[in-house]
């Protein structure tokens, strides 16, 4: 009977072991090779961060908002 129970004793530790190798590092790298995806280019325009807040105060003057 003791030796039944080391076998069933190395069948689960062996199949956590292989789903925890499978789940961290087998998934994620076959997801990365078969949805890769193209970058996307995103234009953030040529505007100073010092322009960006003085059009910001522009316009809430124009429209009434309290600074």
């Amino acid at each position: 009977m003791l030796f039944r129970s080391r076998g069933m004793a190395i069948v689960v530790v062996g199949g956590l072991l292989y789903a925890t190798l499978m789940t961290l590092f087998i998934i994620p790298v076959m997801y990365d090779i078969f949805y890769k995806k193209q970058p996307h280019q995103v234009d953030v325009g040529e505007n100073d961060i010092d322009e960006i807040l003085d059009e910001a105060q522009e316009y809430m003057r124009e429209n009434e908002f309290e600074l």
